[in-house]
């Protein structure tokens, strides 16, 4: 009887072990799925591009982005350490007036596709996307 109830405990715990999680794969409900251009941060905050307050600026030598108003007021600056490569890491330096959080975060490449980087820092569970040529 004893060995039938170990049995049992090491099943159930194989089979919870394998469950999935309900919490978002990357900490930012589906991230995967937005294609603004922006920093999504916390759960659920973001700033993202508008197309009637925003204008976009993008430096690729130099490798930075910009979200600013008509009056050019940098509302983030994302500059990277590096040229973006697919499932690369790099450095991602966040600057600007946005309540976004500034500072360096080390970030993943987890996608670039059509003129896009999406780019996801696990330690701080803040993603981004940027133009990118």
């Amino acid at each position: 009887m004893k060995g039938v109830r170990i049995i049992l405990i090491v099943v159930a715990a194989i089979l919870f072990a394998g469950c999935p999680s309900k919490r978002p794969q990357n900490g930012y409900p589906d991230f995967a799925n937005h294609t603004e251009y922006g920093v999504y941060y916390g759960r659920g905050q973001s700033v993202t591009f508008s197309k009637t307050q925003h204008e976009i600026g993008f430096i690729r030598n130099q490798r930075e982005f910009r979200i600013q108003d008509d009056m050019q007021n940098i509302i983030v600056r994302m500059k990277l350490s590096a040229d973006p490569q697919p499932n690369t890491s790099l450095t991602l330096t966040l600057s600007g007036t946005s309540s976004a959080p500034s500072g360096t975060y080390n970030v993943r490449v987890t996608l670039l596709s059509g003129g896009r980087v999406w780019l996801w820092s696990e330690e701080r569970q803040t993603g981004f996307i940027l133009y990118w040529e």
